[in-house]
């Protein structure tokens, strides 16, 4: 056997071709196999030292490959990669055989450690059986235990609502991996070139005063050393006391720098063991690992809501053109967005409440895209089959919406704004409370404005015409309750109302 030679068996180009590149550079004697199948094959003809499997391949997957080779090479050191986070999987390989058990997106140097780690274990072949024996429970058990911490990790992190929330779990969560005692964590401020403290966590019941800046010196010691560190010696501690506020039951602490797209974001300082034992490395991979998938949780929520707005700033521009081509449309779905508002904030309802109003109103008529101008801009009356198809506009408005994943109650808006109480109205002639309450509220805006605007071939209503005529329609066309609302603000607001609108 060849314990210096490793076999990389994957079928992702990319990451074959880079981590054969890696180890190369590391001074390894690296081959490479495309599937299972061709793995297999060189198995047969060397005896190598480790090979790196991936789980899921063409013609032979990782576990058959793991399988054969312990028949054939059992003495060959296997370990598996995989794109999920499976911790049954890790569990059946492992008790297979396998040596260890990588979740992608990995680390060279992760790899690298745990290649290093098995080649010095790699003797004589008496002894190696011996010592799998010995060791295979206790790596078993430390793969159970780094596998559902990172599920933990995932679990958490991918249903987070919000960037305070993030900060909020990443003190909780380093807590919890760590067995840590306290946990701060500074966000930086580039303008002022200084850490405040934004989120902090603790599980003993000492009252340590809150520092509120963290020295930016600390920042100094980091760049020094890039990457997370131990502070246990009294020096480190001394100097991690000057940065952080005097306490003297700080015993150790495990300083994490945060980054995100390669910039400073932050600092996260996790004090004490509950076991009164120092940190250790497995500490520090745990919580990078966790400042990492907070990284790419930024990253990605960064990226989407750059590209949300985006097509959502396009399509209100759609909106507009086709408002735009008949002067008597004009801004028609800013104003019904505004009046909406005024009724929702005057029925009290709740900001989510009126976000969902804020971007639904905007688009309300983005149907009409598909309705061709001659009928849009038509001077006189439209006919049966000419109605017919301005009728199926929420329809298309709400096709057209259905990629951008919208809220339930944004996509009932679209849909349902031409719905009436009595359930005449369409699309679905749904009826009563069954029409979905901020979509009513739209109905009376996009109503209200419609009454009060000029068209070719007649001159809007006075606002307090089209306050009766919203009267005379109630529990008809419009849930009363909200024509209700509306008077309520029009006899408050007074005039303050129709500048509201201009």
């Amino acid at each position: 056997m060849d314990e210096k030679s490793i076999l990389i068996v994957e079928d992702d180009e990319a990451v074959r071709r880079s981590l054969y590149l890696f180890l190369k550079h590391k001074g390894h004697r690296v081959e490479c196999a495309e599937d299972g199948l061709s793995g297999l094959n060189c198995v047969k003809q060397n005896d190598y030292g480790v090979v790196i499997t991936d789980v899921m391949m063409p013609n032979m997957n990782g576990v058959q490959l793991l399988e054969m080779i312990k028949q054939i090479r059992p003495l060959t050191e296997v370990i598996m990669v995989s794109g999920y986070n499976d911790l049954q999987l890790a569990i059946d390989a492992m008790k297979k055989g396998a040596a260890d058990f990588i979740t992608k997106p990995f680390r060279y140097e992760q790899v690298e450690r745990i290649i290093c780690d098995l080649q010095s274990r790699q003797v004589g072949s008496a002894d190696r059986a011996v010592d799998r024996a010995a060791t295979v429970d206790s790596r078993l058990e430390r793969k159970i235990h780094e596998l559902s911490i990172m599920y933990s990790i995932n679990e958490v992190l991918d249903n987070i609502a919000n960037i305070e929330e993030l900060f909020k779990n990443l003190v909780d969560l380093s807590l919890k991996i760590t067995e840590g005692l306290r946990s701060v964590f500074y966000l930086y401020d580039h303008e002022h070139d200084t850490y405040y403290l934004r989120c902090m966590k603790s599980k003993d019941e000492i009252d340590r005063p809150k520092m509120d800046k963290l020295d930016p010196h600390i920042a100094e010691r980091l760049s020094v050393n890039p990457g997370s560190m131990i502070l246990d010696t009294p020096d480190e501690i001394a100097f991690y006391h000057l940065a952080a506020g005097p306490h003297p039951d700080v015993q150790s602490v495990l300083l994490a720098p945060f980054y995100v797209r390669g910039q400073n974001f932050g600092i996260l300082a996790v004090e004490n063991k509950l076991n009164e034992r120092g940190f250790t490395e497995s500490d520090v991979t745990f919580v990078n690992m966790l400042l990492k998938k907070a990284s790419l949780v930024i990253e990605n929520r960064a990226l989407y809501e750059t590209i949300y707005l985006n097509l959502v700033n396009t399509l209100r521009s759609l909106v507009s053109t086709i408002e735009a081509k008949d002067k008597y449309t004009q801004r028609h779905s800013e104003r019904v967005t505004k009046i909406a508002l005024l009724i929702a904030r005057e029925l009290r309802c709740a900001k989510e409440e009126l976000d969902v109003i804020q971007f639904a109103g905007m688009l309300h008529d983005i149907g009409k895209i598909g309705v061709s101008d001659a009928i849009l801009q038509k001077p006189s009356s439209l006919t049966k089959e000419e109605y017919e198809t301005i009728k199926q506009h929420p329809i298309v408005g709400a096709r057209i919406l259905e990629p951008l994943g919208m809220l339930p109650h944004e996509k009932a808006i679209i849909r349902h704004h031409h719905e009436r109480w009595d359930g005449k109205g369409y699309p679905d002639g749904l009826a009563g409370r069954d029409i979905p309450f901020l979509a009513r509220i739209v109905s009376l805006a996009d109503a209200y404005d419609a009454m009060t605007s000029d068209r070719v071939y007649r001159k809007g209503l006075t606002h307090e015409m089209a306050v009766t005529e919203l009267e005379v329609n109630s529990w008809r066309q419009f849930d009363s309750a909200i024509v209700d609302a509306f008077k309520s603000l029009c006899a408050r607001m007074g005039e303050q109302v129709k500048l509201e609108l201009e």
